[in-house]
This record gives structure tokens, sequence and C-alpha cells, in this order.
């Protein structure tokens, strides 16, 4: 005899193999940029410098800078085009003359002027492409080739394509900007060294305007005392203009560094940008990791769950297929809470499957989960845990998600002697059980001992012999037996004393399932023993 637990579930591949829309990587964006996402920078430096102040150099410096740092962050940014103009300009200057009487102050101008445009968020790679991929984000794929679902694929096998367009785009856009790049950070060497010159130009003329000034101061002899005064202070100026440059000339190279070093950030940062367009593009096609069977996922399609099909946009790294291994299946189950003790790893199981009523496949138990599923959005009260069944034998017709029941043996019985629970009779239910068995023409109670039992039968651990006829019915009583004798028709036959109905014919009605043509013929077999 066995006790079995029954258990229900789905059909699902012991080996397999996800296949995912890919994960991007790369900047994000909105949608600006037009149809080709944005086309190449152009940026313009020019700069200008004749005079002794030290202002005219830094404020050249900072509007290249700023010029090389907009241009790419406009070349690179996802969200829209941007233009970006820097001019900077200051005036300083000093200057003597050595005419007696007269004081003249020359001054020179230094500007630096730089411009950088932008086409339409260059590197963006389309997007402005919102009517085919249907939303803001080109980062969103749709799947154009996949599949069909149940065919055989080999492992290196393309089974997924998605679309490139928008990803080839964003290639195109960034190889403009990894050149622009370069070319921008030749121009800002070019542009520095100018401005090294420059620097150090107006050093050389701080130089001559203060030896310039100690000449003149020698002419003081014969110099009123107000342009002697104004002698000295053009000196006092000067040689303050000179130690103020010189003073400057670590910070200035400090910048200048430094603004290059900006410039190599974002050339380094377009290569990332175009090595992360090139894996992306890449990623559009997927390949078979193994050999196997394809067996598409579902997904939300308006208010309903639907297989995932050719056409559909899905997520990154949404699940849309898996490649199944046909040669082993499992089967994923839940038992609940109360039942699970029962269980060990390793009982036998014998599966029935909704599709297939006729076939029946042997299985055993491979794990069980160390906690219960998780409830859903209200609150659950019965609580079951996850388990899993391997198919010992497997049939052709066997695929993922088939409804399957398991009956799943929990204790088994030997050499027992069985009796049909219709058979147990009780006078309370903590009463001793007792039976009726068939000794010669009538039936004798006895008290039985019982095992273990399922939904169908008993065990009994004393008090019956194997091949005991037992009655289903309580027999008649003497009374029941008069009443029965004067209801006969003319011809009949009384039954005899104590008579019921034996257990054999009993058996044949749940293990036949024709219980109704059984109990008519039952009923005519009867009537015949009674007219015997």
């Amino acid at each position: 005899m066995e006790r079995s637990i029954r258990l229900t579930g789905v059909t699902s591949a012991d080996k397999f193999a996800s296949l995912a829309a890919p994960q991007l990587r790369g900047m994000r964006g909105g949608g600006g940029g037009g149809t080709g996402g944005g086309g190449g920078t152009t940026s313009s430096s020019t700069t200008s410098s004749t005079t002794t102040s030290s202002s005219s150099s830094s404020s050249g410096t900072a509007s290249s800078s700023t010029s090389s740092t907009s241009t790419f962050r406009a070349s690179t940014n996802r969200f829209g085009s941007s233009s970006t103009t820097s001019t900077s300009g200051t005036t300083s200057g000093s200057g003597s003359t050595g005419s007696t009487g007269s004081s003249t102050s020359s001054s020179t101008s230094s500007g630096s002027t730089s411009s950088g445009n932008t086409g339409g968020g260059g590197g963006g790679g389309g997007g402005g492409g919102n009517a085919l991929s249907g939303g803001n984000d080109d980062f969103m794929q749709v799947l154009q080739k996949v599949a069909s679902a149940g065919s055989h694929v080999t492992k290196g096998q393309i089974v997924a394509e998605f679309d490139q367009q928008f990803q080839l785009l964003r290639l195109d856009d960034y190889k403009s900007t990894v050149e622009q790049a370069d070319r921008t950070l030749r121009s800002l060497d070019s542009t520095l060294e100018v401005q090294r010159k420059s620097y150090t130009q107006n050093i050389e003329q701080a130089k001559g305007a203060v030896e310039k000034a100690k000449l003149d101061i020698k002419t003081t002899p014969v110099r009123s005392a107000i342009e002697a005064e104004q002698l000295q202070l053009a000196l006092e100026e000067a040689q303050a203009n000179l130690k103020q440059l010189q003073f400057q000339i670590p910070y200035q190279e400090t910048s200048l560094k430094s603004q290059r070093r900006i410039s190599e950030i974002d050339v380094e940062q377009s290569r990332v940008e175009l090595k992360r367009a090139e894996r992306n593009v890449s990623l559009m096609q997927i390949t078979a990791s193994m050999d196997g069977m394809i067996a598409m996922e579902n997904m939300m399609r308006g208010s309903e769950f639907s297989q995932v099909q050719q056409g559909d946009q899905l997520f990154p790294g949404q699940l849309f297929a898996r490649i199944v291994d046909p040669s082993s299946f499992l089967v994923s189950a839940t038992i609940n809470q109360a039942d699970v003790e029962y269980v060990r790893v390793g009982s036998k199981a014998t599966l029935h499957f909704d599709a297939y009523p006729e076939m029946t496949l042997p299985a055993h138990v491979t794990s069980i989960a160390a906690i219960t599923k998780p409830g859903g959005s209200r609150a659950s009260y019965v609580k079951e845990i996850p388990i899993y069944l391997k198919i010992d034998r497997l049939d052709p017709r066997v695929i993922p998600d088939l409804t399957v029941s398991a009956d799943v043996v929990i204790q088994t019985n030997e050499n027992q002697v069985l009796a049909p629970i219709e058979s147990i009779f009780r006078d309370a239910p903590t009463g001793k059980p007792y039976v009726f068995v068939k000794t010669g023409e009538t039936f004798e109670k006895r008290t039985v001992e019982l095992g273990d039992r399922n939904n169908i039968k008993t065990s009994v651990v004393s008090g019956l012999k194997a091949g005991e006829v037992l009655a289903l019915d309580p027999p008649r009583k003497p009374e029941a037996q008069a009443t029965a004798s004067a209801a006969l028709r003319p011809g009949q036959v009384p039954p005899p004393a104590n008579s019921s109905r034996p257990w054999v014919l009993a058996l044949a009605v749940p293990a036949l399932g024709l219980r109704g043509r059984l109990l008519r013929a039952y009923r005519r077999l009867n009537d015949r023993w009674q007219r015997v």
C-alpha cells in the first residue's frame, strides 16, 4: 500500500539559456537632434595679445577652455542641441614718455573670441526617430527577427535580431565626435602655445618698460619737481607690473595644463562612448549559446498576456525567449505548508498530464524550497512551498508549460491486508472499528486493528486474512428480514438472513467508473439470486 500526496504544477526545462533584450550602454536623452541625431561639431578659437597686462592672457585661456568643453558636452549630450559663444576682452596698460612736461599712458587691448557650434546634439544617434521607435528613448529595442516558438536551434545560430538603425546612427555620430575631439585637442595645443609666447612677450615688454623708466629717471636733474615725481611713479608702476607678471607665471602654466587635461578627458570620454556604441551595435544580433528548442516568453500586450512576437518593442534586459534542452525536464509544483514535512528529496512520484490523460511518467523529488512563495497584493493565509520533480523517463510529447498532477509517495507498506474504507464500521466516531466477514451464508462481525490508509483503502494489521469477503453494508436484522419477506412478489424467494453485498461487486464500481450500469446489473443479479 502506498500513501501519496497529489501536487499540481507545470513542466519546465532542467537546462536552458535565457534570451533577453540587450543592455545598451551610453548617454541617454529625450530626443533632440533630428533624424540623424546630431551631426558634426565646429569649434574655432582666435587669441591675440599685445599688452603687458596679465588679465588678457587669462581671459583668452578661460575662453578657449570654455569653448572646448562646451563643444564636447554639446556633441555628446543626448538632451538636444546647444550653441556656445564666448567672448572675453580686457584692457590694461601702462607707459610713459620721456618728454618733459608730458606723460602719456598707452593702452593696448587683448581679446579672445571662441565659438562652438553643435549640430543637433551630436553623438545622439537618432534621437528624433520617435515615429519608428514608438518612444523618446532610442535605447528601446524593436524585435525585428526571431526564431519561431518550438523550432530547434544549434549553438552559434542567430536566433534574434533587433532594429539597428538608431544604434548605427549613434555609431556614426560618435565616430565624428572622436575625430572632432582630436582636432579640437590639436587646435587647443596650438592656441596654448600662442598664449605661452604671448605671455613671455608680455614679460619682456614689462622688462623693457622698467629699463626705460630707469633711463628716464636719470634725467631728473634737468626736470622739474613735478616731472621728476611722475618719472619716479612710472618706474614704480613698471616694476610692480613686472613683478605681478612674474608672480603669475606658475599659475598661468598650471592653468594652461589644466585646460589641456580637460580637453584630453573630453577626447577619452568620446572614445569611451564610441566603444560603447560599437558594443551596442554588436549586441543587436543574439546567437544561441546551446543546442535546444525555442520557447517564447509572455509579455503584457494591451490588457492581457501573450507571447512575444516579431515587431514587439522590448525594454533593455527584458526576457523574451528561452532555449531549452528537450532531453531533460522538471516539474515545478507547490505543496501546502502543512504537508511539506511528509515529503523528502528523492521521493518517488507518478505524473499525470492533463493534455495526455493516458500518459503517466515516473519522477522523483529533486529539491524543496526553504521558504514559502511570496504573497501577492492581497494577504494570503494559505502558504505554499515550491517543490521540483525530475522526470525520470521522457516522452516526445512533453514540452515546457504543460500542466501536470503529481502523486508523490510519502509512505509504502508491503505484505499487508487491504480492505475498502466502505467495509469499516464504527458504532461511534471514536469507537473500535469492525467488519462483517462472510462465513458460509451469513456474515460475522469481527473487530479489527487498522493501519495506514488512503482515500479508498486501509491496511488491516490484525483481525483479517487475505482472501476473506467483506460486506460493504451492515447485514439485515431479523425484523428487516420479515418485512422484506412480506413484500415479495409471487414466485420470489426471500434472501437468506444476514445477507449483504459482497466486496467483490463493490470494488468494480470505483475501479471501472461505470457506477450507473453496475448498479443496474447488480439489481438484476440480486433479483435472480432472490428468485433462486
